[in-house]
């Protein structure tokens, strides 16, 4: 029996089409895990850093005083009459802030204080 060039080609298309049919379930559950492993630790990674994150800004929103606070607070002991603070101190996202800063400045230069910016705040 003589067998043509289209059937051996066929035959070896069904034989590889067999093998690829075979191979791909084995294939999926020898990668799976390694592939779950993975994708856990990049989303632990993930979560680690905005845990991280999160506890950074409540940690600023959470300050023992605002600028306003501390403006209002030396404007009402130097018009007061009372004994005038050492020194303002402004948070590093404060000091940021233009108006914040330039008001704060402002009250320092008027009180005769420093101006501090407070970097670990």
């Amino acid at each position: 029996m003589t067998t043509t060039n289209d059937e051996n080609t066929t035959a070896n298309d069904d034989q590889a089409a067999a093998l690829i049919a075979a191979l791909v379930p084995k294939i999926s559950e020898a990668l799976l895990p390694t592939l779950t492993e993975s994708v856990e630790k990049q989303i632990q990674g993930v979560v680690s850093k905005n845990t991280e994150l999160l506890g950074k800004l409540a940690a600023s929103n959470t300050q023992k005083s605002s600028i306003e606070e501390q403006l209002a607070a030396l404007t009402k002991q130097v018009g007061d009459g009372q004994q005038k603070p050492a020194e303002i101190v402004l948070s590093k996202a404060d000091a940021r802030n233009p108006a914040k800063y330039k008001a704060a400045k402002a009250q320092a230069v008027e009180a005769g204080i420093p101006l501090t910016i407070d970097r670990n705040a």
